[in-house]
């Protein structure tokens, strides 16, 4: 962000059925995930929509302790002894709906990237799963790939 001010804004969090994570997250479908939803500023322009949702099986009363400007991350590792060491990222275009069209301040349908992850920990167990949106004409992706 080269300095320039960062903030968030929470735009929804609640307390809903794992089922739709219950296999991603590797947690009973029957469990409850905490869901938060985040809108990210960069200079007072809506950078990107961030959707995480954490299993409250795996870290009970995380919607509690959350407040909105805490980093995610560091609660998994305060609370939690849970650092976050690696991820899987799918990225694929999605067309803007209404919300998401109102939060990024652009067009109904404008094309923008979604980036699905699993998080994992130091033991290779899922953390969260979250989807990324932000719009196309704002983000370069550049992947970097290293044979070992």
């Amino acid at each position: 962000s080269q300095g320039k001010a960062t903030k968030e804004k929470v735009i929804e969090q609640e307390r809903v059925s794992a089922a739709p994570f219950c296999e991603k997250l590797n947690i009973p479908g029957n469990s409850e995930v905490f869901h938060l939803c985040r809108v990210m500023y960069l200079d007072k322009e809506p950078l990107f929509i961030d959707s995480s949702w954490i299993p409250l099986s795996r870290y009970p009363d995380f919607d509690e302790i959350y407040v909105e400007g805490s980093s995610t991350y560091q609660l998994f590792q305060e609370r939690f002894d849970t650092r976050v060491v690696s991820d899987k990222k799918t990225i694929d275009i999605f067309a803007a709906t209404r919300p998401q069209a109102k939060w990024l301040k652009c067009e109904l349908g404008e094309p923008l990237f979604r980036i699905s992850k699993i998080a994992f920990d130091q033991n290779d167990k899922p953390v969260h799963v979250s989807e990324l949106f932000c719009r196309a004409n704002r983000i370069t992706l550049t992947i970097d790939n290293k044979r070992h």
